[in-house]
C-alpha cells in the first residue's frame, strides 16, 4: 500500500486507524500482506528506526508520495474492508494457510513523524496514514453493515 499526496501532520493526540492484516490459520499469528518479516501482536508497538519516511517527490502535483519506512494504515474501518477485497487474489491467501484480518491500530502520539494521504483501491480513493511508530489494539472480526 502506498500513500499518494501525503502531507506531514503534526498530531495533537494518539490517531486510530486499521490495517489489514495476515493471519496464519494455524497458529495465529498476524503478518503485514506485503512485507512478512513484520510480526504483529496485540498491544504492542513497533516502531521503524528511521528519522523520516521515505518520499517520492512528485513535483508535477506538488506532493509527496510516501513509499517505504512507514507503516501505512487507513483512516476508516470502511476503507480497511474494501483494501481488504482488494488483496483477496494474494497467492498466500488463496492457498488457504491465511486469512485476511481488519484490525484496530493507534499511531501513538509522539511518533517521530506522521503523513496524511490518499490510498487508492479498486476505483475509490480512500484516505491514510503513514508513521513511524504503529500499535495493533484489537481484530475487529466482523464487517459492521
Amino acid at each position: 500500500m502506498c500513500l499518494y499526496n501525503a502531507k506531514r501532520i503534526l498530531p495533537e493526540g494518539d490517531i486510530k486507524c486499521y490495517k489489514v492484516l495476515l493471519r496464519h490459520k494455524a497458529t495465529g499469528r498476524l503478518f503485514s500482506p506485503y512485507y512478512r518479516a513484520t510480526e504483529w501482536r496485540i498491544g504492542e508497538t513497533i516502531s521503524i528506526d528511521a528519522d523520516d519516511a521515505e518520499l517520492i517527490d512528485d513535483s508535477f502535483l506538488n506532493c509527496n508520495d510516501v513509499y517505504g519506512l512507514a507503516f501505512h494504515t487507513l483512516s476508516k474501518e470502511d476503507d480497511a474492508w474494501g483494501y481488504r477485497s482488494e488483496l483477496m487474489m494474494e497467492p498466500i491467501v488463496r492457498k488457504g494457510t491465511h486469512e485476511l484480518v481488519i484490525v484496530e491500530c493507534t499511531i501513538p502520539h509522539g511518533s517521530r513523524y506522521v503523513y496524511e494521504g490518499d490510498v487508492p483501491y479498486y476505483i475509490h480513493i480512500g484516505k491514510g496514514y503513514g508513521s513511524q511508530k504503529l500499535r495493533v489494539d484489537r481484530i475487529i472480526e466482523e464487517e459492521k453493515e
